[in-house]
């Protein structure tokens, strides 16, 4: 008799395709630790860092930001790339990072402990959401709870938590 939906983006695609009245789903979006807006740390010394979190895969628009970086790269070569979770890309990752000519400039680390993940976000540049499609965008929102920049597609799920230059900077997908 009720849906609960994590964001109003998958809400309204649930009702489209099952076709219900959107007065049947509830949007309950996901909560952000408060861990998150503890005080930022900064090494002053680094250089600019996009971190991107969560799983290394087309889904998730790695491919696209890794091809994305190169272009920045091309205009500010102090940049670097930090991605944080299970590659499941695997060797067509790293072709792309040699094809590119990348692999010095971007740290693979893997799946790494909650508090490790909460120290790069809090020492990152900017915070890169990449997907082609979420449910509701939590990197994004614990992003924004820290105060950093964030860049992400504006697919579903992440339009429903951004709004273009007002709280982050929305992108087309791919």
């Amino acid at each position: 008799t009720r849906i609960f939906a994590v964001s109003r983006d998958t809400a309204e695609s649930i009702a489209g395709s099952y076709r219900l009245s959107s007065r049947s789903i509830t949007v309950i979006e996901n909560p952000v630790d408060p861990v998150f807006f503890a005080p930022r740390t900064k090494d002053e010394d680094a250089s600019p860092t996009i971190l991107c979190v969560g799983r290394l895969e087309p889904r998730k628009g790695t491919d696209v930001l890794v091809r994305a970086f190169a272009l920045l790269r091309a205009r500010m070569p102090v940049v670097r790339l930090t991605l944080i979770g299970a590659d499941l890309m695997g060797a067509s990752l790293q072709r792309l990072l040699d094809d590119l000519h990348l692999r010095p400039f971007v740290r693979l680390l893997g799946h790494i402990p909650q508090q490790q993940r909460i120290a790069r976000m809090q020492s990152a540049t900017v915070i890169a959401v990449p997907s082609l499609l979420e449910g509701f965008g939590l990197i994004a929102a614990a992003a924004m709870a820290m105060g950093k920049p964030v860049v992400a597609s504006s697919s579903l799920g992440l339009r429903s938590i951004l709004r273009h230059e007002e709280t982050g900077l929305l992108v087309a997908p791919r």
